[in-house]
Protein backbone atom coordinates (compact mmCIF):
# COMPACT_ATOMS: atom_id res chain seq x y z
CA UNK A 1 0.00 0.00 0.00
CA UNK A 2 0.78 3.58 -0.27
CA UNK A 3 0.24 6.11 1.79
CA UNK A 4 0.11 9.54 0.30
CA UNK A 5 -0.42 11.94 3.36
CA UNK A 6 2.16 11.09 6.66
CA UNK A 7 3.40 13.20 9.26
CA UNK A 8 6.48 11.19 9.86
CA UNK A 9 8.91 13.70 9.71
CA UNK A 10 10.12 14.88 12.82
CA UNK A 11 10.28 17.96 14.84
CA UNK A 12 8.44 20.05 11.26
CA UNK A 13 4.82 20.22 12.77
CA UNK A 14 2.15 18.46 15.10
CA UNK A 15 4.48 15.05 14.40
CA UNK A 16 7.04 13.27 15.50
CA UNK A 17 8.97 15.28 18.02
CA UNK A 18 12.02 13.38 17.40
CA UNK A 19 13.71 10.70 14.88
CA UNK A 20 13.38 7.89 17.11
CA UNK A 21 9.59 8.22 16.91
CA UNK A 22 9.94 8.71 13.19
CA UNK A 23 11.41 5.39 12.92
CA UNK A 24 8.75 3.66 15.31
CA UNK A 25 6.35 4.86 13.02
CA UNK A 26 7.95 3.90 9.90
CA UNK A 27 7.88 0.20 11.26
CA UNK A 28 4.95 0.02 12.25
CA UNK A 29 3.79 1.03 8.78
CA UNK A 30 5.88 -1.47 7.40
CA UNK A 31 4.17 -3.96 9.47
CA UNK A 32 1.00 -2.65 8.17
CA UNK A 33 1.69 -3.46 5.14
CA UNK A 34 2.88 0.17 3.36
CA UNK A 35 5.59 0.51 1.06
CA UNK A 36 5.67 3.84 0.41
CA UNK A 37 5.48 6.90 2.34
CA UNK A 38 4.99 10.47 1.04
CA UNK A 39 5.91 12.53 4.07
CA UNK A 40 3.49 16.19 4.17
CA UNK A 41 4.47 18.28 6.42
CA UNK A 42 2.34 21.33 6.86
CA UNK A 43 2.72 24.60 4.89
CA UNK A 44 0.76 26.95 6.36
CA UNK A 45 2.20 31.01 5.43
CA UNK A 46 2.90 33.18 8.00
CA UNK A 47 2.49 29.77 10.79
CA UNK A 48 4.20 26.41 9.70
CA UNK A 49 6.19 27.03 6.88
CA UNK A 50 7.75 23.88 6.01
CA UNK A 51 9.65 24.62 3.13
CA UNK A 52 11.42 22.44 0.49
CA UNK A 53 14.78 22.67 1.74
CA UNK A 54 13.30 21.94 5.29
CA UNK A 55 11.45 18.97 4.20
CA UNK A 56 14.22 17.44 2.04
CA UNK A 57 16.63 17.27 4.18
CA UNK A 58 14.67 15.95 7.13
CA UNK A 59 13.07 12.96 4.34
CA UNK A 60 17.01 12.21 3.28
CA UNK A 61 17.89 11.95 6.98
CA UNK A 62 14.77 9.50 7.99
CA UNK A 63 15.75 7.38 4.76
CA UNK A 64 19.09 7.21 5.86
CA UNK A 65 18.38 5.93 9.59
CA UNK A 66 15.70 3.47 7.81
CA UNK A 67 18.55 1.89 5.63
CA UNK A 68 20.96 1.27 8.33
CA UNK A 69 18.10 -0.33 10.71
CA UNK A 70 17.15 -2.42 7.34
CA UNK A 71 13.65 -1.50 7.58
CA UNK A 72 12.51 -1.69 4.15
CA UNK A 73 9.98 1.42 3.35
CA UNK A 74 10.77 4.36 0.90
CA UNK A 75 10.04 7.92 1.99
CA UNK A 76 9.31 10.88 -0.54
CA UNK A 77 8.81 14.65 -0.19
CA UNK A 78 5.56 16.52 0.19
CA UNK A 79 3.78 18.78 1.68
CA UNK A 80 0.12 19.10 3.04
CA UNK A 81 -0.48 23.25 1.97
CA UNK A 82 -2.59 25.44 3.60
CA UNK A 83 -5.46 26.34 0.79
CA UNK A 84 -4.83 30.23 0.75
CA UNK A 85 -4.29 33.10 -1.61
CA UNK A 86 -0.31 32.23 -1.49
CA UNK A 87 -0.55 29.15 -3.28
CA UNK A 88 -0.09 29.88 -6.71
CA UNK A 89 3.54 32.41 -5.82
CA UNK A 90 4.55 29.59 -3.46
CA UNK A 91 4.52 27.62 -6.33
CA UNK A 92 5.88 29.55 -8.52
CA UNK A 93 8.69 30.54 -6.19
CA UNK A 94 9.25 26.29 -5.57
CA UNK A 95 9.37 26.64 -2.29
CA UNK A 96 6.66 23.70 -1.78
CA UNK A 97 6.29 20.39 -3.11
CA UNK A 98 4.07 18.53 -4.64
CA UNK A 99 3.60 15.04 -3.79
CA UNK A 100 6.67 12.66 -4.80
CA UNK A 101 7.29 15.45 -7.62
CA UNK A 102 4.72 14.64 -8.96
CA UNK A 103 1.65 17.00 -10.71
CA UNK A 104 -0.37 16.19 -7.40
CA UNK A 105 -0.77 18.86 -4.90
CA UNK A 106 -2.27 18.13 -1.31
CA UNK A 107 -4.32 21.02 -0.11
CA UNK A 108 -6.29 20.89 3.05
CA UNK A 109 -9.26 23.46 3.84
CA UNK A 110 -10.12 25.04 7.18
CA UNK A 111 -11.62 22.42 9.60
CA UNK A 112 -14.58 24.65 10.23
CA UNK A 113 -15.05 26.33 6.44
CA UNK A 114 -14.73 26.51 2.95
CA UNK A 115 -12.15 29.28 2.30
CA UNK A 116 -13.81 31.98 -0.15
CA UNK A 117 -10.77 32.03 -2.19
CA UNK A 118 -11.24 28.81 -2.82
CA UNK A 119 -12.38 28.40 -6.50
CA UNK A 120 -9.53 31.02 -7.40
CA UNK A 121 -6.95 29.61 -5.86
CA UNK A 122 -7.79 25.90 -7.51
CA UNK A 123 -8.04 27.61 -10.66
CA UNK A 124 -4.67 29.10 -10.27
CA UNK A 125 -3.23 25.64 -9.32
CA UNK A 126 -4.96 23.85 -12.22
CA UNK A 127 -3.29 26.39 -14.85
CA UNK A 128 0.43 25.49 -13.77
CA UNK A 129 -0.53 21.93 -14.89
CA UNK A 130 -1.25 20.52 -11.58
CA UNK A 131 -4.00 18.31 -10.33
CA UNK A 132 -5.01 19.46 -6.42
CA UNK A 133 -6.12 16.34 -3.97
CA UNK A 134 -8.28 18.38 -1.20
CA UNK A 135 -7.21 16.19 2.21
CA UNK A 136 -9.64 14.60 4.66
CA UNK A 137 -12.89 16.49 3.92
CA UNK A 138 -14.95 14.24 5.56
CA UNK A 139 -13.50 16.11 8.73
CA UNK A 140 -14.58 19.66 7.30
CA UNK A 141 -17.72 21.45 9.54
CA UNK A 142 -18.80 22.58 6.18
CA UNK A 143 -18.97 19.44 4.24
CA UNK A 144 -20.26 17.49 7.23
CA UNK A 145 -22.89 19.66 7.13
CA UNK A 146 -23.92 19.63 3.53
CA UNK A 147 -21.27 17.16 1.85
CA UNK A 148 -23.16 17.15 -1.63
CA UNK A 149 -20.97 20.10 -2.16
CA UNK A 150 -17.66 18.55 -2.83
CA UNK A 151 -18.72 17.08 -6.61
CA UNK A 152 -18.58 20.73 -7.30
CA UNK A 153 -15.04 20.56 -6.74
CA UNK A 154 -14.64 17.06 -8.00
CA UNK A 155 -16.91 18.55 -11.29
CA UNK A 156 -13.77 21.04 -11.88
CA UNK A 157 -11.05 18.45 -11.99
CA UNK A 158 -9.86 18.40 -8.09
CA UNK A 159 -9.31 14.91 -6.33
CA UNK A 160 -9.96 13.70 -2.68
CA UNK A 161 -8.30 11.59 0.56
CA UNK A 162 -9.94 9.95 3.10
CA UNK A 163 -8.20 9.44 6.13
CA UNK A 164 -7.86 5.81 7.07
CA UNK A 165 -8.73 7.43 10.69
CA UNK A 166 -12.00 8.90 9.82
CA UNK A 167 -12.95 4.99 8.58
CA UNK A 168 -12.29 3.40 11.51
CA UNK A 169 -13.63 5.95 13.62
CA UNK A 170 -11.10 7.91 15.42
CA UNK A 171 -12.70 10.79 14.88
CA UNK A 172 -16.67 9.98 15.82
CA UNK A 173 -19.35 8.70 14.54
CA UNK A 174 -20.18 11.58 12.10
CA UNK A 175 -16.83 11.76 10.54
CA UNK A 176 -16.77 8.10 10.12
CA UNK A 177 -20.58 8.15 8.27
CA UNK A 178 -19.44 11.37 6.04
CA UNK A 179 -16.34 9.14 4.80
CA UNK A 180 -18.10 6.28 4.33
CA UNK A 181 -21.06 8.41 2.16
CA UNK A 182 -18.14 9.82 0.17
CA UNK A 183 -16.46 6.43 -0.60
CA UNK A 184 -19.82 4.90 -1.73
CA UNK A 185 -20.74 7.87 -3.93
CA UNK A 186 -17.31 7.67 -5.77
CA UNK A 187 -16.18 11.02 -4.03
CA UNK A 188 -12.63 9.94 -2.96
CA UNK A 189 -9.87 8.74 -4.65
CA UNK A 190 -7.37 7.93 -1.84
CA UNK A 191 -6.79 6.46 1.59
CA UNK A 192 -4.06 7.59 3.92
CA UNK A 193 -2.88 7.51 7.43
CA UNK A 194 -2.58 11.56 7.96
CA UNK A 195 -0.16 10.04 10.65
CA UNK A 196 0.96 12.12 13.52
CA UNK A 197 2.29 9.40 16.19
CA UNK A 198 2.50 5.81 16.83
CA UNK A 199 -1.45 6.14 18.45
CA UNK A 200 -4.61 7.83 17.97
CA UNK A 201 -3.85 9.15 14.02
CA UNK A 202 -0.69 6.29 13.43
CA UNK A 203 0.84 4.75 10.27
CA UNK A 204 -2.28 2.03 9.96
CA UNK A 205 -4.01 1.24 6.82
CA UNK A 206 -4.85 -2.41 7.22
CA UNK A 207 -7.62 -2.29 9.34
CA UNK A 208 -9.73 0.71 7.15
CA UNK A 209 -8.49 -1.38 4.00
CA UNK A 210 -10.47 -4.18 5.23
CA UNK A 211 -13.73 -2.22 6.11
CA UNK A 212 -13.60 -0.93 2.45
CA UNK A 213 -13.21 -3.90 1.08
CA UNK A 214 -16.28 -5.27 3.38
CA UNK A 215 -18.63 -2.44 2.56
CA UNK A 216 -17.49 -2.00 -1.37
CA UNK A 217 -15.56 -4.44 -2.64
CA UNK A 218 -12.72 -5.21 -3.40
CA UNK A 219 -11.77 -3.04 -6.49
CA UNK A 220 -12.59 0.00 -4.43
CA UNK A 221 -10.25 -0.87 -1.59
CA UNK A 222 -7.53 -1.49 -4.48
CA UNK A 223 -8.01 1.95 -6.05
CA UNK A 224 -8.28 3.55 -2.80
CA UNK A 225 -4.93 1.95 -0.43
CA UNK A 226 -2.46 1.05 -3.64
CA UNK A 227 -3.50 1.91 -7.33
CA UNK A 228 -4.35 5.42 -7.26
CA UNK A 229 -1.00 5.76 -4.70
CA UNK A 230 1.22 4.24 -7.19
CA UNK A 231 0.24 6.37 -9.91
CA UNK A 232 1.02 9.47 -7.69
CA UNK A 233 4.29 8.22 -7.71
CA UNK A 234 5.00 7.72 -10.98
CA UNK A 235 3.32 10.91 -12.06
CA UNK A 236 0.73 8.84 -14.08
CA UNK A 237 -3.14 9.63 -14.43
CA UNK A 238 -5.31 8.46 -11.20
CA UNK A 239 -8.37 6.31 -12.00
CA UNK A 240 -11.11 7.92 -10.92
CA UNK A 241 -14.64 6.37 -10.84
CA UNK A 242 -17.84 8.76 -12.21
CA UNK A 243 -18.42 10.35 -9.18
CA UNK A 244 -22.40 10.26 -7.92
CA UNK A 245 -24.02 12.84 -6.72
CA UNK A 246 -25.55 13.38 -2.81
CA UNK A 247 -29.12 13.44 -2.58
CA UNK A 248 -30.24 14.51 0.52
CA UNK A 249 -33.80 13.78 1.33
CA UNK A 250 -36.22 17.24 1.06
CA UNK A 251 -38.16 18.20 4.35
CA UNK A 252 -41.65 17.75 2.76
CA UNK A 253 -40.66 14.02 2.52
CA UNK A 254 -39.18 13.65 5.41
CA UNK A 255 -42.38 15.16 7.09
CA UNK A 256 -44.67 12.64 4.73
CA UNK A 257 -42.71 10.16 6.05
CA UNK A 258 -43.47 11.07 9.86
CA UNK A 259 -47.04 11.71 8.81
CA UNK A 260 -47.53 8.04 7.15
CA UNK A 261 -45.69 6.57 10.22
CA UNK A 262 -47.79 8.38 12.47
CA UNK A 263 -45.28 10.29 14.28
CA UNK A 264 -45.98 13.37 12.74
CA UNK A 265 -47.98 15.88 15.87
CA UNK A 266 -47.68 13.72 18.44
CA UNK A 267 -47.27 15.28 22.04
Amino acid sequence: MVDIHSHILPGLDDGPENLDVSIDMARMARDNGIKDIIATPHYISYDTENDRSRVDGKAARLLRALKNKGIDINIHPGNEVYLDASVPELLDKGTIHTLAGSRYILVEFPMTEIPHCANKVLYDIFIRGLVPIIAHPERNIALIEKPEMLIDFLNRGCLAQVNSSSITGVFGRKVKETAMLFIKHNQVHFAATDAHSCRGRSPRLKEANEIVKEHFGQEKADILFCKNGINVLKDEAIEALEPVEIKRKRRLEQWKWLKINGLWGRS
